[in-house]
């Protein structure tokens, strides 16, 4: 039979649980340190960027993989689109009292050389602007936008 001082100090530790270690002075949270807590956040800023990068990545892969299963217009026939913007302004020959072109100067803003009597003219509906008739066919041809203010010729 056990001795009674020891049956007693084993029942002590049944019903009392032992008492934690005492926590040093200036600790907090569940944090022992500004260590700590510096390397879990390094550790969360990165897992967010990975997060935010990942998102990125696959949007972008969802957008190259919709562009081109539905390819627009343009990346289907550019020459056809182009060819269709050159279609609709109309030539005309310049005079210095007949012809009406926005701006004071009466010289083509893609060659940079001035109007002379006679010469084919393009006039863009939208601003009025006007260009040689093939400076504009080459302007047109690549982009769908006036060269002096970049109003849309569609």
């Amino acid at each position: 039979m056990p001795p009674p001082h020891a049956a007693a100090a084993a029942d002590e530790l049944l019903i009392h649980p032992m008492p934690s270690p005492p926590t040093p002075a200036g600790s907090w949270g569940p944090y022992s340190g500004a260590g700590e807590f510096g390397s879990t956040m390094a550790i969360i800023l990165a897992a967010l960027f990975s997060t935010v990068l990942l998102a990125y990545l696959l949007a972008a892969a969802v957008r190259l993989l919709l562009a081109r299963r539905f390819p627009s217009e343009e990346q289907v026939d550019p020459e056809k689109s182009a060819a269709a913007a050159v279609v609709q302004v109309p030539t005309t020959l310049f005079s210095a009292a007949g012809t009406r072109l926005a701006g004071a100067v009466a010289e083509c803003a893609i060659c940079l050389t001035e109007f002379a009597e006679g010469d084919a003219v393009r006039v863009l509906p939208a601003c009025n602007h006007g260009f040689h008739g093939r400076c504009v066919e080459q302007w047109l041809a690549t982009r769908g936008s006036c060269p002096s203010c970049r109003a849309a010729c569609s």
